[in-house]
């Protein structure tokens, strides 16, 4: 008996310590059966399966299952075949749970996605390539109907290095406008050195997240709708164009796209920016094709609502470039400052088919074009509310500030505008002045010329400047009858046909005799008018030097009384009071 007890109790030991080893080993439970390897449990799972993931597991093939990924551990992909055709749905769920990709071999994709990729509840998926090492082309090539749910505060990351001069793409679709990519509940979406971020027009929709393309070598995108409300959304430093899209809808939402090298934002249809929302586009076109942002065709349309805020600083082409019909309400922010064109509208470049309207207060200056239409050039129609602060643009040819062919619509130059300096002067403008090619405005110096435009609408050529006319002078003399100076002379500066008025100074000892020169009148261009007061010396005459004039001593009152009766009250005042004393002394 006391031998049996002895095996029994051998045994118990026996299995526990083998349940102690296997459980160290298992990556994957099932219901109640947990599994040493994820491939096991995948094999084993029924579609719709959900496996509760105790460790890193690696995978090799395709599942091709209705799966969900839920606990704590990682399903690590790396050397395996590609996945062709993945028609199930797979669901990442957890913060504990990561699925990351790392591609090594010579396939020219590492998922094709027929299904859908659910990421959810603070999940990563996290693909990882080198195109120049491997044949990888695409991270994910999203097939008619395939769907990508990143939400919850969950996490997708497509990265890749060195795929300069090779190809690929982060995310592809093999038809235009037919899959979907959903970004929402605070998560993240990242594509980040890839060749092209995502190609052929996906569908993109991202609500109170962030939504990041970056250091592609090429374009960041390319086509598709795209709708943010209430997100961050970056495209930064890309080979190509930053954010394409054939629609784009922003609600309560920032969108940024600097450093691209052709334009920051490119719409083939439809742009709508709402009251809450900020767009800044700002050193994009560094390719010398490109700028901040271009509405691209006549029939594409971009709105702007009252309350927004565009920013587009420093590109190396046209800030906005439009060929549709693009309107800013008043009371848009709109600041378009210090871009250079290697050619025209380096501002603004108003296509043939473009209709612009600028709102009122819209900023546009210190911009730069090696030929023509520094601030705005217009092929269309734009108007230009006399609110816009638009001056001190520059032009290598023509029209500093603007250059029209088309039908243009500007008002008045506003006040306390001031030109800038080299190569201009440093005065305050005035007025538009014609700066046409080999007739350029030119107050100062040799050759000048200061043809004044008036505000209005043109329908015909027209280069013009923020300017002023030509600068005369008023010198005011203050002398006496042999012309010595008696007061310094004063000078008077103002724009040619500008009202002057002079005056003449009291000056002590002297009287104003005569005056020499018009004392009212209108400065003259480039020249100086003199105006002399002349004084005569009226004070001890016949003496060189003024005559010293003691002040009056004042006295004192003078009444009507005799001051003897005075003397005489006091006096008996006096002798009272003795009296008196005299009297308290007895």
């Amino acid at each position: 008996m006391k031998k049996i007890m002895i095996f029994i109790f051998a045994c118990i030991i026996s299995l526990f310590s083998i349940s102690n080893v296997k459980a160290e080993d298992y990556v994957a439970k099932i219901g109640e059966t947990n599994y040493a390897t994820l491939e096991e449990a995948i094999k084993a799972a029924d579609d719709s399966s959900i496996i509760n993931l105790l460790g890193e597991g690696t995978l090799s093939f395709n599942p091709n299952k209705n799966l969900t990924f839920v606990g704590n551990g990682k399903i690590s992909v790396k050397g395996s075949k590609p996945w062709n055709a993945y028609s199930g749905v797979l669901t990442l769920k957890g913060s504990g749970v990561t699925f990351e990709w790392e591609d090594d071999t010579n396939s020219w994709l590492m998922m094709a996605l027929n299904g859908t990729i659910n990421i959810e509840d603070g999940a990563t998926m996290r693909f990882k390539f080198n195109s120049n090492s491997t044949a990888t082309r695409n991270a994910i090539y999203m097939n008619a109907g395939a769907v990508i749910n990143v939400k919850n505060g969950s996490h997708l990351e497509i990265i890749a290095e060195t795929t300069t001069n090779a190809s690929g793409q982060g995310i592809q679709l093999d038809k235009t406008n037919k899959s979907f990519i959903n970004v929402t509940g605070g998560s993240t979406f990242l594509i980040d050195g890839t060749n092209r971020g995502y190609v052929n027009s996906p569908e993109i929709y991202v609500e109170d997240s962030n939504f990041t393309v970056k250091n592609c070598t090429s374009n960041g995108s390319n086509g598709g709708k795209f709708t943010a409300i209430n997100s961050e959304i970056t495209f930064y430093n890309n080979g190509g164009h930053g954010l394409s899209a054939t629609t784009l809808d922003v609600k309560k939402s920032n969108i940024t796209t600097n450093k691209n090298k052709f334009y920051g934002i490119s719409i083939g249809s439809k742009m709508s920016v709402d009251s809450t929302s900020t767009i800044t586009s700002n050193e994009n076109g560094y390719g010398y094709t490109g700028g901040a942002l271009r509405i691209s065709s006549s029939s594409a349309t971009g709105y702007f609502t009252s309350g927004a805020k565009v920013t587009f600083t420093n590109n190396h082409r046209n800030a906005l470039e439009n060929y549709g019909t693009t309107v800013f309400e008043d009371g848009v922010e709109l600041s378009i400052t210090g871009n250079k064109e290697p050619k025209n509208g380096a501002g603004v470049y108003n296509g043939k088919n473009g209709n612009l309207t600028l709102p009122i207060n819209a900023i546009i200056m210190n911009n730069q074009s090696t030929e023509l239409g520094g601030g705005v050039y217009n092929k269309g129609l734009v108007i230009i509310p006399d609110s816009v602060k638009l001056y001190n643009n520059h032009a290598g040819i023509a029209g500093d500030d603007i250059y029209n062919t088309g039908t243009i619509t500007f008002g008045n130059v506003g006040t306390n505008w001031y030109l800038d300096g080299e190569p201009d002067c440093e005065d305050l403008i005035n007025g538009w002045y014609d700066d046409s090619e080999n007739n350029r405005w030119n107050a100062h110096g040799e050759n000048t010329h200061t043809e004044l435009v008036n505000s209005g609408k043109y329908e015909s050529t027209l280069a013009i400047k923020a300017a002023h006319n030509l600068e005369g002078k008023v010198i005011v003399h203050y002398v006496d009858e042999d012309g010595n100076t008696l007061l310094e002379d004063k000078t008077l500066t103002g724009y040619e046909n500008e009202s002057y008025k002079t005056t003449s100074k009291d000056i002590e000892g002297y009287t104003l005799i005569d005056t020499v020169g018009e004392e009212t009148g209108k400065y003259a261009g480039n020249k100086t008018i003199e105006v002399t007061y002349i004084y005569q010396f009226t004070k001890g005459q016949g003496s060189t030097e003024e005559p010293v004039i003691n002040p009056p001593v004042e006295e004192p009152p003078h009444t009507s009384v005799n001051t003897s009766i005075y003397a005489i009250v006091l006096l008996v005042n006096v002798l009272g009071i003795s009296v008196l004393l005299k009297k308290r002394e007895n």
